[in-house]
């Protein structure tokens, strides 16, 4: 028995349901690298996780003293995002589908969210 206490639950994309971080810093540097800009690894944790696209390129295209086309880097970072997802290169988070099969058999209720 479950319990009066999990009546549902709500689970967040990323870093619960998929590691989308990962490929937001592969597509971020992909178009980026068009400016022959590049975006460390360690500062994009840092510094960049869990904000907003348009606050990252700005940010990138002023720490190198670019011109950038911000709206053009927008729609195809998002398009390029889509594609990877597409073709299957967002990781699920090890254990996810254990953890919401055990929702499943436990008759809670699930629903998906996203700050996005």
């Amino acid at each position: 028995m479950v319990g009066p206490y999990c009546k549902a639950a709500i689970l967040d994309m990323d870093g619960v349901i998929a590691d989308s971080e990962r490929l937001h810093f592969i597509t971020f540097n992909e178009i980026l690298s068009r400016y022959k800009i590049s975006i460390p690894e360690k500062y994009y944790y840092l510094h960049y996780s869990g904000t907003g696209s348009s606050f990252i390129f700005r940010d990138a295209f002023a720490r190198n003293n670019v011109a950038g086309d911000l709206d053009s880097c927008l729609h195809e970072r998002m398009e390029l995002y889509d594609k990877y997802v597409r073709e299957g290169r967002l990781q699920i988070i090890p254990g996810f589908r254990q953890a919401y099969d055990w929702l499943l058999s436990n008759k809670i209720p699930a629903i998906f969210a996203s700050g996005s």
